[in-house]
């Protein structure tokens, strides 16, 4: 038999839970295994009632015994939450390192309080007397003596204390029997149980062994079960492939081989009716999460891949939960608080209305979604937005969705300034954002599912555990409460209650009194498995290492994982360990705790041994066959829009397919001050404005010499960028004063923008004097276009008429290079376009105006009389435009405008990943996940980018 039918706790630790002994295992998750163990047990044996078994982990079992010491009136001191004493352990550090700005005061609070938990757990707080080396430890000694005099003036006691307090009564006990010569004193209730067994604790600190022995000596019977089972029948004693070593060639092929090994293991026990238990074990279980799960999900449950797949149970879950604060019902209170005083960012805010956890119902997303593209949409969009100024935007009152949202938003404001009209405490601010919440209809109409209620129920005790911080009844500002809020929901862990799904994927340690069926340890390599050491950087290393400390010692950490790993080999009748050959540093090998290591296999004979189809890959990726037949054509009657259909079709076919058939758009983003595009589009209308007036060179080189041109250049960049001006005025506060605010900000960079355009355009307009005579004969000038049955709409800048004909200018603010026009997928295919299908009559030439700040230049291709002309200015590129290099344009335009018209669709980047650097939509392609990618990725040298814009020799 390959797996147990059912799980049963080994003969002598159920015996022990039948006789009442107390059972303490080494974790919260440990225990409810233990307990739901057991209940199955019971189950199978057709009993349907039974006592509760006296299952507790150690923190939760020290609480209990000093929750029953104050109930009883041996005990008044207060034992302070880990969140109480870290704010205690922030105020008394805060002094001393607020004026070092690149040193964060939460960060030294965390490693000060850890580093007394160290000294508690390691009985080592008589060291503090010492003196120490370094000044950090120094500081820290200073710290941990004035936390231990406010506890004791104040009656608070530290919850890494406990088991030294427990301890000293332990061993207080023993002295009573000693003296009256009984082998237990009387007690009612007793303290301390008469019979204990530990569960799976891989390290006892020397703190939690004195408390041991001291109830030893006092007549408590204590046992200790490691984790390994019992086998159950002769044949379950048969020796079997017990253990193995993988070597695959990188974390991915290690992760995905270790699924397939799942998907097989679970389909040979339903064949025979069975439920196996499988560990999947991972040191750095946090930071491989997220690769994990997308593997373990596409393998083992390829059904719920599909974003419109419904939701359901995945065969496996995780025991590390996550960040409270990265839920998105948290995220969304979180968010929504910190509007109520701080402005939002613009993604911050768009996410905010879409999550639908301010909404009355389902139906409400379609016009709040439309109000916020709208939004998006604005010429004077900024990039934050304060509460205030989001709610006096126009467009409230399109829907009565859009109106219900603003009146709970208004009413979540009002809440919130009542409440900040008075001095508060924490409790106080933890009342009343739940009122804020409660107002705007936080957490939505959605249907709350179980996890749901559970998120909502950790949101509520994350409140009242910040409200405990008023236990010294100090007041508190908002924005501290939001600090302590944040920070504490970024550090909470939610896990949703287990399902006891058969695939468990945890930690080595979180294993510890935990048994399987199975167990496959990814990252077993010499890097990886024991991590690192490394000691704790507030207490001297000679002490950590005389005490045993944790990380003091890498000699101490390898006997340890030495100990977990064949912890691990007992756990499971099957085990195998993985690790990949090569890693981005560099190649590596197995860890040496793996001694005598277990025979090794390649992922690849691993794959077939699990018989793992040839075509299957490490990681999916989306394929798009090119199936000629299967293209829908363009209607050849529709205008596909201007020149960038092309110019995508040339950089991607699938670029242009997205944007112009699937309609495709990235969300608007903004930034402090206008965008490239904006400002772009600013000089354009100044430029076409300006030459409106001027007309011609002779115009040009008169203003100059007058000192008439720098008046209208500012009228007309005036005029450009009137639509950029703040139309609404800054919100005052209860004074009558103009607050600072978005739009005062708006106004002095658009002042400092007008400024900068001016010397800009001034600059150019001296450069273009210097050109022979010339009148402007066009400006943005409208050009139907058609490139064989492909129809465009195209704008040409300006037309100049030269002698003997026309020239075609196009303005660009950034760099320009006549380069980008050649080959059959042109870079820039703009110019060429307009030459030849522009239907512009008597073209001499085509020309890039590069106006940029001390880089002003014309770059293009001109006619043999002409180009002497432009070429004899300074910087100026120009070369030939002759009637072969015509040819090579149309040929090459109209070959992308096929493609195009017949639907090519094809992943297929010009240079990857160059043509993908600006692209917008990379998530549609997922071209990231190719093996093209991965090979880019391999070769950095292929594609180096200079730092200036421009490429490197590897192109």
């Amino acid at each position: 038999m390959l797996y147990k039918r059912s799980m049963r706790l080994p003969q002598n630790l159920s015996a022990a839970i039948e006789e009442g002994w107390l059972v303490i295992a080494s974790s919260p998750r440990a225990a409810r295994a233990l307990r739901r163990t057991y209940a199955e047990q019971q189950r199978k044996s057709g009993i349907s009632a039974w006592r509760s078994p006296a299952i507790a982990h150690w923190d939760g079992w020290l609480e209990s015994l000093w929750q029953q010491r104050l109930r009883t009136g041996d005990e008044s001191r207060f034992v302070l939450s880990a969140l109480q004493e870290n704010e205690l352990w922030i105020r008394l550090i805060r002094p001393d390192i607020e004026d070092r700005s690149l040193i964060a005061i939460e960060g030294v609070a965390d490693l000060a309080q850890q580093a007394y938990s160290l000294l508690c757990n390691y009985d080592a707080l008589s060291a503090l007397r010492d003196e120490w080396p370094n000044s950090d430890a120094r500081s820290f000694s200073a710290w941990a003596r004035s936390f231990e005099t406010q506890c004791r003036e104040q009656g608070w006691i530290s919850r890494s204390k406990l088991p030294l307090i427990f301890g000293e009564l332990a061993q207080s006990q023993v002295a009573v029997n000693e003296t009256s010569g009984a082998r237990r004193a009387p007690a009612d209730p007793p303290l301390f149980p008469p019979r204990m067994t530990l569960v799976g604790f891989d390290r006892i600190a020397p703190a939690q062994q004195r408390l041991l022995t001291a109830l030893e000596q006092a007549g408590c019977e204590i046992g200790r079960w490691g984790g390994s089972s019992q086998p159950e029948s002769a044949e379950e004693q048969r020796p079997g492939p017990n253990a193995a070593l993988v070597e695959a060639t990188d974390s991915l092929d290690e992760v995905s081989v270790c699924a397939w090994w799942v998907r097989r293991t679970m389909e040979l026990a339903a064949t025979a009716n069975q439920r196996p238990r499988i560990g999947i074990l991972v040191p750095d279980l946090a930071a491989r999460r997220g690769e994990i799960a997308r593997v373990f999900r596409r393998i083992l449950a390829p059904e719920s891949v599909a974003v419109t797949a419904p939701e359901q149970p995945l065969p496996f879950e995780f025991s590390l939960g996550v960040s409270l604060a990265r839920t998105p019902m948290a995220r969304a209170a979180l968010l929504l608080l910190r509007w109520m005083e701080q402005p939002l960012g613009r993604e911050e805010l768009t996410w905010l209305m879409l999550s639908g956890f301010f909404w009355r119902q389902q139906s409400d997303w379609l016009p709040i979604s439309a109000f916020d593209a709208e939004m998006r949409h604005d010429e004077v969009l900024p990039p934050t937005y304060p509460l205030d100024l989001y709610l006096r935007q126009s467009g409230w009152h399109g829907s009565t969705a859009l109106s219900a949202l603003r009146d709970r938003l208004f009413a979540a404001r009002r809440e919130w300034q009542a409440a900040n009209r008075s001095a508060r405490g924490f409790a106080q601010w933890a009342e009343a954002a739940r009122a804020i919440l409660a107002e705007a209809g936080w957490p939505g109409a959605h249907r709350m599912q179980s996890e749901d209620f559970q998120l909502k129920s950790r949101w509520d005790r994350l409140l009242d555990s910040v409200a405990q911080l008023s236990f010294d009844g100090r007041a508190a500002g908002y924005k501290d409460f939001l600090r302590v809020l944040q920070r504490q929901a970024e550090q909470a862990i939610f896990s949703p209650e287990s399902r006891d799904t058969p695939v468990q994927i945890l930690g080595p340690f979180e294993a510890a009194g935990l048994e399987f069926d199975a167990v496959w340890f990814l990252g077993a390599s010499e890097s990886g498995w024991p991590a690192p050491a490394r000691p704790h950087p507030l207490l001297p290393i000679r002490l950590q290492r005389e005490r045993g400390m944790p990380h003091a010692a890498p000699g101490a950490d390898w006997e340890l994982a030495r100990a977990v790993t064949a912890r691990i080999q007992n756990s499971a009748r099957h085990s195998i360990f993985s690790y990949p050959l090569q890693e981005k540093d560099g190649p590596l090998r197995p860890s040496t705790v793996l001694e005598p290591r277990p025979p090794v296999l390649s992922s690849a004979r691993m794959r077939e041994n699990l018989a793992v189809p040839l075509e299957e890959q490490p990681v999916s990726l989306l394929q798009l066959h090119d199936d000629q037949t299967a293209g829908v054509p363009w209607p050849r009657e529709r205008e596909a829009g201007g020149y960038s259909v092309l110019k995508m079709q040339a950089a991607c076919p699938f670029q242009a397919f997205a944007h112009y058939r699937l309609h495709a758009r990235p969300l608007e983003q903004t930034d402090w001050g206008l965008d490239p595009k904006d400002r772009g589009k600013v000089l354009h209308d100044a430029l076409d404005g300006l030459w409106s007036e001027l007309k011609n060179r002779d115009a040009l080189r008169a203003g100059i010499q007058a000192g008439s041109l720098k008046e209208m250049i500012g009228r007309w960049t005036d005029q450009a960028l009137k639509r950029y001006r703040p139309s609404r005025r800054a919100p005052k506060d209860e004074t009558g004063d103009e607050q600072q605010s978005e739009e005062n900000w708006s106004a002095a960079y658009l002042l400092a923008e007008r400024t900068r355009i001016i010397g800009l355009l001034e600059e150019w307009l001296a450069y273009e004097a210097e050109r022979p005579p010339f009148s402007v004969a066009w400006r943005e000038t409208p050009i139907d276009a058609s490139v064989g049955d492909l129809k465009l709409k195209l704008r040409a800048d300006r037309i100049d008429r030269i002698d003997g004909g026309q020239l075609l200018i196009d303005y660009k603010t950034g760099q320009v290079s006549i380069d980008d026009w050649e080959g059959n997928r042109p870079d820039e295919p703009q110019l060429p376009l307009y030459a030849i299908f522009g239907n512009v009559e008597e073209l001499r030439g085509v020309l890039l105006a590069q106006i940029r700040a001390e880089k002003l230049k014309f770059a293009g291709r001109l006619e043999n009389d002409v180009l002497p002309a432009i070429s004899g200015l300074r910087g100026a590129t120009v070369d030939l435009y002759a009637p072969e290099l015509r040819s090579q344009w149309e040929a090459a335009l109209l070959a992308l405008a096929r493609n195009f018209l017949k639907g090519e669709a094809s992943v297929d980047p010009k240079e990857y990943p160059h043509s993908c650097q600006y692209c917008p939509l990379p998530s549609l392609c997922r071209i990231g996940e190719s093996a093209r990618a991965r090979a880019a990725f391999d070769n950095e040298s292929d594609s180096i980018d200079t730092g200036n814009g421009e490429r490197g020799n590897g192109d």
